[in-house]
């Protein structure tokens, strides 16, 4: 799950609450080394993680697909419903969608829409561009950091590392247990690098004075 999924899922409960209704999000069941990791009950309990009141539940074998999740909603008495879907399969899902829609098909809405949940440009810089596919390289290459930074932002850092974890579990990886930043930062200076490596040149609450401008502060 990346921040991109997150945005759908919110796009979810925005619409159902534009039109007064219930909402729901399927996770896939899918499961195999290379595109799909993660079993379904950390797919869902993931994403409780991050919206808690969002109402989540998996697909199954007696419902694979979203033609099967529509017709047992219409089968559960609902006659309008709006599918949210990433822009690149809008016009796909609104002609299968619509295809199996009717008084002889495997349901029969009276309103029946597909909508895009937003685009997304896969070749942006940072969070904007990340994608599954991204992450699931980062945790092959045990590359925390990158993996985290595709996260949604309420993401607990305990709750990132599970999720790595599980990533890489899945993928038939060792699990870490220690996790790597990747980030080198310039030094500013010897005395500030010999500060944050610890090497007790001052103590929490020592008076310092500031060389250049004479300013006097506190540790």
């Amino acid at each position: 799950p990346t921040a991109g999924h997150s945005k759908v899922v919110d796009h979810v409960v925005k619409t159902a609450e534009t039109h007064g209704a219930d909402h729901k999000v399927i996770v896939s069941h899918s499961q195999d080394k290379n595109k799909n990791p993660l079993h379904s009950d950390h797919k869902v309990d993931y994403l409780k993680h991050v919206h808690p009141d969002v109402n989540v539940e998996a697909s199954t074998k007696e419902h694979p697909h979203f033609m099967a999740h529509l017709a047992k909603l219409h089968k559960d008495g609902y006659t309008h419903a709006t599918m949210v879907a990433g822009s690149d399969r809008v016009e796909e899902f609104q002609k299968l969608a619509d295809k199996y829609n009717g008084p002889n098909g495997q349901y029969h809405f009276k309103h029946l829409k597909v909508v895009s949940a937003g685009h997304r440009d896969p070749d942006a810089e940072g969070t904007e561009g990340m994608s599954a596919s991204k992450m699931r390289n980062a945790a092959i290459e045990n590359d925390f950091t990158t993996f985290a930074q595709g996260l949604p932002k309420n993401t607990a850092n305990n709750e990132a590392k599970r999720m790595f974890n599980a990533v890489r579990k899945g993928m038939g990886l060792k699990e870490q247990k220690e996790f790597k930043n990747h980030i080198q930062l310039e030094p500013v200076s010897n005395l500030r690098e010999s500060y944050v490596q610890d090497k007790n040149l001052f103590t929490i609450g020592e008076s310092v004075v500031m060389m250049k401008n004479g300013i006097v502060g506190k540790i």
